[in-house]
């Protein structure tokens, strides 16, 4: 079908519709409005039904009113003709007709035929009954019947028909003559209207009449026949004549339509199509490559509008196809001229051609200046034009094109004949890679027809490309040529080079010869020094040995008693300088062996901390003859391990630091560790003392130097101390250097490169780890402590130790639970003092791993500044919700640790729902709850209570308050408390539960002395150590005592008991209490002090308090039960700064307290004020 066709069809089709759907929407309006008035007639006529209905119901109510009293007197003289009553009568047995009180009207037409009253009804449905009840009890029945009368006179009255129906089934209607041809109508209606409200409408349309109706359902009237409902309809001719007329106006108005449609196609498209078939014809022709042709425009419409654009196309087309012959043109001239000149002259001429104008010229761009390469119509000196050179310059910035056409003002070019003045020019950047590499100007005396810029745009790539090509060829020759060059002066060189090397030749051999005689000297030299270090070190080691005889004779010579001090001073004199003498011979046969080389480095990975601990005790003592300070400066709270020659490594250090106390009079010494990039260490050895002045420092290192200074000849010496210490340096490889200002003191700085193979934290408790596995025995338990605190993790640490636990510690939750998860520990321990982490995180972590669903956590908070600890007795966390078989497990071990049957359980929570489980045997019977925490104090004062369970949750903020207030009271220090906990919750109220447990560690004004004690008690608790205190001296009484230590007693002298379990620190106190000539007597710990007092009663006790099997703290307790030793002075000896209150350790039952490192006048001071011989009598 084509266009034309097509056209006249849709207009047709859209006349058609735009009528149809016209006159269905009239058709529709009028329907709606028609319907409308229908309705509300048949609403009217229902409002007016339930009026008169109404009526007809209060009729028998009036007259019956009338009749009450005659009811009473006569019945049988009452008469029902004259009232709308049916029927009146009373009952016997409540369903007999009393036929002597029965009354039937006489026009009614009740159908009565037996004396039953349900009979009664089933033989009249239509029945609408009333009852009264008398004053003397009796109820009276009546009724009225529904008859086609009273249909007829209420349809008359509302202008509308009735119909009733019982139980949905219609009965009766009014003038049932005339409208039985509605009954199927009021059938669907009642189906219809059965389920819906009063008042709903059924419309139900057929070709003869509209039926409308509503139903009337009567809630408050009696009918035993049935339920009663009405019907009031009405139908309507109107609108069915309504729409028999519509429909032939339809019908009229679509045929008149049609025509009109077909004659207005016809005349006003006539123009429309033509133009089409216009359009079409010079598609087609396009299509076939034809594009000289045009279309004509017959219409000014848009159909016109598209005619012309479609004959601009062509012309686009046209003009598209040229520019593309061109440019095949274009790319052929420049592929077939190699080089920059013959390339740019065919470009530019090619250009000038394809733009019809007149003059161009080609230019290089070269660092921001111009090169001309070709000119098109101008002379060449004059190609530049006047004035022009910032649109050069904005040309390249912009890497734009510059375009003018001039009106007036006309800038000149010269030709060779004359002067033209130039309308139009245009200046194009030529860009390769973003860069411009040339300038393309053309211009021209007249206006350009085409355009320029777009032809350009489309060949200058190709341009750039021809032009790049080129130059690089032209570079490329360039280089060929240098080369040539090149060469030509090469081979000469290399004849040169010939001519020399000949020279050299020889010269080697002169040098070869000189070489050889130098060896053999060399090798005389090495000999005569090997000799000389053989003999230095034959004649130190020779020396040596019978002075180390001297000085240890010499030694016990000075300790001798009796002697006369002058020949103790001369003694003195001969161990001082024997000891320099010593030193002397050990540097002379130390170089000795740097000089022969039998020097062996022997490398070792070792704890550098720990070697200084070993040197600095002889040097601090060094520095104290002298009065002066020696200070120790190394990285804090940090343990280096490093990989070095250990012994060279401290022998470096210690002759630095002899050295600066030989030459230091007054001031102090220090010793600084400091860490480098690259796994290096610095040391640093600095003075106060005589300095040594800058000339001098050039040879501070030779061997056998000594410096020309008085100072220093104070303090004479061999000079070969700092040359083995560089010696050594160098071969740790590092270096050394000094610093020094004549007197004021000398610094000496040697670093040790990539030694260091790592950093230990010092988090880890102090001594804990250097337990290994038979310092703890088979039966080792381990401990993981979780605190920042160096202090406190060691003070616990110590202490664990002692029950045979390893410990490890951590400082921060993650560090916490890593090593929680990487092994099993049989005891968890926590601080809230934690660098980061939350404390009750760590508790629920650790309970929803199974590995610690039984394992003990004991909470601790101390306070190291204030010396305030608190340890709260929370003996179990559970975790919600609560299970019988954990709860049942808990208690379970609490009856092992008590070995008694827990019978009395406290809940305290406000949700008794949540905690109610059934526990085994009889414990259900002894569950007691409470949502009040002080209840639990009230119930103990009437029976004990053994285990109490704590709803973290409801009370967070009043748990620490409980436990405090337990632990006061002697009552119920002894309850077993368990801490239910809420994962969610908790956590959210984690600060302020640490609140609390500050606020209570504060409280509580505890001593750290006293958490050890409590913690005491929860490891025998929590541990049920099988080696009790009692066992170990019952194990241990058959201990060999040597009784020879009883009988040496000097008379007058005390006799002190040391107790202690480190050797050196058992000689060291006891060294200094048999100087002063007390008897000493010693024990390794606690067990060995009680065994030892069955034997021998001692005047005065030393007692340290960190000791395995039996501490400090159940040893004096032990000692004081004793009543033979309730007088016995005990001192108390602790290296804890937390534990040196004096207060609390004679409320712990001590006389007094030692700190460590002991000092003589210190100890003999505390024993001489508390000893006393007499007091073991």
């Amino acid at each position: 079908m084509t266009l034309n066709y097509r056209l006249v069809l849709i207009t047709l089709v859209i006349l058609l519709v735009t009528s149809v759907a016209s006159t269905l929407i009239y058709y529709s309006l009028s329907e709606t409005l028609l319907t409308k008035y229908q309705s509300q007639a048949v609403l009217n006529s229902t409002n007016d039904f339930v009026f008169e209905f109404e009526q007809l119901l209060d009729e028998p109510i009036d007259d019956f009113a009338k009749l009450k009293s005659l009811i009473n007197i006569d019945f049988k003289t009452i008469n029902l003709d004259s009232t709308h009553i049916d029927f009146l009568c009373t009952l016997v047995n409540d369903s007999l007709i009393n036929m002597s009180e029965f009354k039937i009207k006489q026009q009614s037409y009740l159908n009565f035929k037996s004396q039953s009253f349900k009979q009664l009804f089933r033989d009249n449905p239509n029945i609408i009954l009333f009852y009264s009840q008398l004053p003397n009890n009796k109820i009276v029945y009546y009724g009225r019947l529904l008859t086609p009368s009273i249909l007829n006179n209420i349809a008359k009255n509302i202008h509308a028909e009735i119909a009733y129906t019982i139980n949905s089934i219609p009965i009766d209607v009014s003038d049932s003559k005339n409208n039985q041809m509605y009954f199927a109508n009021l059938t669907n209606a009642v189906n219809n209207l059965k389920l819906k409200n009063n008042f709903d409408l059924f419309i139900e349309a057929s070709n003869n009449y509209d039926f409308l109706a509503a139903m009337y359902s009567p809630k408050h009237i009696v009918t035993p026949g049935g339920k009663i409902e009405f019907v009031v309809f009405n139908s309507f001719e109107e609108g069915a004549d309504f729409r028999n007329t519509l429909r032939i106006v339809m019908i009229l108005i679509g045929v008149a339509g049609g025509a009109v449609t077909v004659l207005f196609v016809l005349f006003f498209t006539t123009k429309l199509r033509k133009q089409i078939s216009y359009l079409r014809e010079g598609a087609e022709l396009t299509k076939k490559g034809n594009f000289e042709h045009q279309i004509p425009i017959v219409a000014k419409d848009e159909l016109g509008s598209l005619g012309i654009s479609f004959n601009t196309m062509i012309n686009d087309l046209m003009q598209r196809e040229r520019i593309e012959k061109e440019f095949t043109e274009f790319l052929k001239l420049i592929n077939q001229n190699p080089t920059l000149v013959e390339v740019s002259d065919a470009a530019l001429s090619k250009i000038i051609r394809s733009t019809n104008l007149s003059f161009g010229a080609l230019h290089l761009v070269e660092k921001n200046s111009l090169e001309l390469i070709t000119s098109y119509g101008v002379i060449s000196n004059s190609a530049k034009p006047i004035h022009l050179s910032e649109l050069y310059y904005n040309a390249i910035q912009k890497k734009d094109a510059v375009e003018f056409v001039f009106q007036d003002n006309y800038p000149e070019v010269k030709t060779w004949l004359t002067t033209i003045k130039v309308k139009y020019i245009i200046i194009y950047p030529i860009l390769y890679n973003k860069e411009v590499i040339a300038l393309l100007e053309l211009a021209s005396e007249k206006a350009p027809t085409s355009n320029v810029k777009t032809y350009l745009d489309n060949i200058h790539e190709q341009l750039a490309v021809g032009l790049v090509n080129s130059k690089s060829l032209q570079q490329l020759e360039n280089y060929v040529s240098e080369l040539k060059k090149l060469n030509e002066e090469y081979e000469k060189q290399n004849k040169q080079i010939i001519a020399q090397n000949k020279e050299l030749m020889e010269l080697h051999k002169k040098l070869k010869e000189k070489a050889d005689e130098l060896e053999i000297q060399t090798v005389k030299a090495i000999e005569l020094t090997k000799v000389k270090s053989q003999f230095l070190a034959s004649m130190s080691h020779e020396l040596r040995t019978p002075l180390i005889s001297i000085l240890g004779l010499t030694e016990l010579l000075i300790k001798e008693k009796g002697k006369k001090p002058k020949l103790v001073d001369r003694l003195n004199v001969v161990y001082r300088n024997g000891k320099k003498l010593l030193t002397l011979i050990t540097n002379i046969l130390e170089f000795s062996r740097l000089e022969s080389d039998k020097i062996e480095v022997r490398k070792e990975s070792f704890f550098l901390n720990d070697m200084i601990d070993e040197i600095v005790p002889n040097l601090t003592h060094l520095a104290e003859e002298k009065k002066l300070k020696f200070f120790l400066n190394i990285p804090k709270g940090k343990n280096l391990l490093v990989n070095t020659d250990k012994i060279k490594l401290e022998q470096i250090i210690t002759n630095l630091i002899i050295n600066a106390i030989k030459f230091t009079e007054r001031g102090e010494v220090k010793l600084s560790i400091e860490l480098l990039e690259n796994d290096s260490v610095k040391f640093i050895v600095s003075d106060t003392g005589v300095g040594i002045a800058k000339e001098n420092l050039e040879n501070i290192f030779s061997e056998f130097q000594q410096i020309d200074n008085a100072q220093w000849q104070k303090a004479p010496g061999a000079g070969l101390g700092l040359t083995i210490c560089r010696k050594y340096v160098e071969l740790l490889g590092g270096s050394i250097s000094v610093m020094s200002e004549l007197g004021f003191g000398s610094t000496f700085r040697f670093t040790l490169n990539n030694i260091l193979l790592d950093i230990i934290e010092l988090e880890v408790i102090s001594k804990t780890e250097e337990l290994n596995e038979d310092d703890l025995g088979e039966d080792a338990k381990s401990a993981l402590i979780a605190c920042q605190s160096e202090e406190t993790v060691k003070l616990i640490g110590d202490y664990l130790k002692s029950y045979h636990y390893s410990c490890l510690a951590a400082d921060s939750t993650s560090e916490f639970l890593a090593e929680a998860n990487n092994k099993p520990y049989d005891l968890i321990i926590l601080s809230p003092d934690l660098k980061s982490g939350n404390l009750w995180e760590m508790i629920i972590s650790l309970k929803k791993n199974i590995k610690y669903s039984s394992t003990s956590i004991i909470l601790i908070n101390i306070f190291e500044d204030k010396k305030v600890g608190w340890l709260p007795t929370i003996h179990e966390f559970l975790l919600k919700p609560i299970t019988s078989k954990k709860l049942n497990e808990i208690i379970d071990n609490i009856e092992l640790h008590v070995k008694s049957k827990v019978d009395k359980i406290f809940f305290i929570t406000t949700k008794k729902e949540h905690t109610e489980i059934s526990l085994k045997e009889k414990r259900n019977d002894s569950i007691y709850y409470s949502n009040d925490p002080d209840a639990i104090f009230k119930k103990l004062q009437k029976e004990f209570l053994q285990v109490v369970i704590f709803d973290l949750v409801d009370f967070y903020s009043d748990i620490f308050k409980f436990h405090y207030e337990l632990q006061k009271r002697k009552l119920t220090q002894n309850v077993f408390t368990i801490l239910l906990l809420d994962e969610t919750k908790t956590i959210a109220q984690s600060s302020k539960l640490n609140q609390a447990l500050h606020h209570f560690t504060m409280e509580s004004k505890n001593h750290p002395l006293d958490i050890l004690k409590v913690l005491k008690e929860r490891l025998n608790i929590d541990d049920s150590l099988s080696l009790s205190k009692n066992n170990l001296i019952e194990e241990n009484s058959d201990l060999k005592i040597d009784p020879s230590i009883f009988e040496i007693k000097k008379p007058n002298k005390p006799t002190i008991l040391i107790v202690d379990d480190d050797n050196d620190t058992l000689y060291t106190i006891g060294e200094i209490v048999n100087e002063n000539e007390f008897h000493t007597i010693f024990a390794h710990n606690g067990v060995e002090c009680l065994l030892m007092l069955n034997h021998v009663t001692p005047d005065l006790i030393l007692l340290d308090i960190m000791m395995p099997q039996m501490d400090g703290f159940e040893t004096i307790k032990r000692i004081r039960s004793n009543s033979k030793f309730a007088n016995l002075p005990v001192i108390a000896l602790t290296a804890y700064a937390m534990l040196d209150n004096k207060t609390i350790i004679t409320k712990n039952g001590f006389n007094d307290l030692i700190t460590k490192p002991v000092t003589s006048s210190t100890l003999i001071t505390k024993i001489e004020k508390h000893a006393k011989p007499e007091m073991s009598k």
